[in-house]
């Protein structure tokens, strides 16, 4: 799911791999361009309906990308760390943002105007081919996401979304991922209730799958969390 800006350009998919050279001279020039920006937790990147006058290279931090139904509940769609762009598709589309876009962990973030990327695109076409590729790899992931949320029980996409969070978050001295992300957006990236996440986070951890020290989630058994999904499939 994760899609990743740096010298290797992957996207967990080969065939997003663009020219090392050129692509890391493209990024390098972009953020020559850029203003460089820090954000705190909870700090609003742009709202649904905004004009999207540029894109957002995140530098460190994380960031959630959201939607909000008719009901006004939320559905995180992604958390994005360092390395990711938030913001692409509005630009490219020549549109306004119909997404919400907010800082979860403290953030260094460059912030790339509509006229310089424009510019550093038509300076370098392996950068618009990245961002190309990379938009046909989103929208591969959100019918995924619209398949489990279709048919996958809700034991098995909050153990996914843990799954998919454990490869963004930093590891401990044993290598386990810490997750610092709230129960609620965790429910919310699951697209189920906080008190369903609750009580299958306390099985999770009854089956030795996970800790839990204060607000943080400790994956101590990755594979075991793997297999719990397959057993439902």
């Amino acid at each position: 799911m994760k899609a990743v800006i740096n010298s290797n350009a992957t996207i967990g998919d080969e065939a997003l791999t663009v020219s090392h050279s050129r692509f890391n001279s493209a990024i390098a020039k972009l953020k020559d361009l850029a203003e460089r920006q820090s954000y705190k937790k909870n700090q609003v990147l742009f709202n649904p309906g905004a004009i999207a006058r540029g894109i957002y290279l995140i530098d460190s931090g994380k960031v959630k990308v959201s939607k909000f139904g008719i009901d006004g509940k939320e559905q995180i769609l992604k958390i994005l760390t360092k390395g990711d762009a938030v913001g692409h598709e509005a630009l490219l589309y020549e549109n306004r943002f119909n997404e919400y876009a907010e800082v979860v962990d403290d953030a260094i973030i460059y912030y790339v105007s509509r006229d310089d990327f424009n510019q550093a695109c038509r300076d370098d076409d392996g950068i618009l081919i990245y961002f190309t590729k990379l938009l046909c790899k989103e929208l591969n992931d959100i019918e995924e996401r619209l398949v489990s949320a279709a048919y996958e029980p809700v034991r098995s996409r909050v153990a996914l979304a843990l799954i998919e969070l454990s490869e963004l978050y930093t590891c401990n001295e044993k290598g386990e991922s810490v997750i610092t992300l709230c129960r609620g957006d965790l429910s919310r990236m699951a697209g189920t209730a906080k008190e369903t996440t609750i009580r299958l986070l306390s099985e999770f951890k009854k089956e030795k799958l996970i800790e839990t020290e204060g607000a943080e989630i400790v994956i101590i058994d990755l594979g075991g969390l793997k297999r719990s999904v397959d057993l439902y499939r």
